[in-house]
């Protein structure tokens, strides 16, 4: 007994060694499912627009379409002008598809042979000379895979290329919040949550029109201005080049420039933290 009990003795008296990974401990929250909902979301979103909208309904889908399939047929390099036939054909397909009493007009008596002659089209006949064709040449290599499918399929298929690029905004736009946080996950997949769950970009990342893409690069021009005053100082800037890229789809980009050169003149006068600092 004597020996049984020096022995519990020796047990109780020696210090328990604790397991430094309990075994029961909660597990760390996972971000990345939280990510993929994000996305999964969006594109659930953007796809319900992609389909539910009507055919021609969006803004200006008729004239953007055209300027695309202009590019498709007959390339950059030929003078582009309004296709009285392509005109034709599309307004049939309008008619098809009830476009006047969706818009609320009355129906033309005859069909109309262009845009100019047709009621509500009238008002914005034409987008070739009104946009930089940045947008349009991207949307034409697009209606190049499909040159046989009826023009509404065509419609289609730039409306899944707006929804690809709006896609992608939401992911730029969690970058672009990331990187203004501080790396802080949850502020920036809340600041991509309500960029995506903003109707009318859903509604134009559903779309036939070069806002889709116009907004991508305007995200990732903020997000690599974020990135370059952050780091050292480059001779070449990547945001300026995104930023020309811009300007050849959208002169909107007009105002990011002249935000872009006061922001490099402040630099001159007072650098942003990590300038000039020599890499170790």
């Amino acid at each position: 007994m004597g020996g049984l009990e020096f022995s519990s003795a020796l047990t109780y008296d020696r210090p328990m060694k604790r397991d430094p990974s309990p075994a029961f401990s909660p597990p760390p929250p996972s971000r990345p499912p939280w990510l993929a909902a994000l996305f999964v979301l969006a594109a659930s979103s953007l796809a319900f627009c992609v389909a539910a909208i009507p055919p021609w309904q969006s803004p200006d889908e008729p004239t953007h379409f055209e300027y695309a399939r202009l590019l498709a047929r007959d390339g950059w390099r030929s003078p582009l002008r309004p296709d009285p036939a392509l005109e034709e054909a599309i307004i049939a397909s309008l008619s098809r598809n009830d476009f006047w009493r969706l818009v609320k007009v009355s129906p033309p008596e005859r069909p109309p042979r262009t845009f100019l002659a047709a009621p509500f089209l009238c008002q914005a006949p034409t987008q070739i000379g009104k946009n930089p064709p940045g947008y349009y040449l991207l949307a034409a290599q697009v209606l190049r895979f499909c040159p046989r499918q009826s023009l509404v399929a065509q419609l289609y298929c730039l409306r899944l290329l707006s929804a690809l690029l709006s896609l992608l905004t939401v992911g730029a736009v969690f970058l672009c919040a990331r990187e203004a946080f501080g790396g802080g996950f949850f502020p920036a997949l809340a600041a991509a949550a309500f960029a995506a769950g903003l109707p009318q970009f859903a509604v134009i990342g559903g779309s036939v029109s070069p806002d889709p893409l116009s907004n991508l690069l305007g995200a990732l021009f903020i997000l690599l201005t974020l990135l370059e005053r952050r780091g050292p100082r480059r001779r070449f800037s990547g945001a300026f080049l995104v930023l020309l890229a811009g300007l050849f789809v959208s002169y909107k980009f007009l105002i990011l420039l002249g935000a872009h050169f006061l922001l490099r003149l402040a630099d001159l006068v007072r650098p942003p933290p990590g300038h000039g600092r020599r890499a170790a």
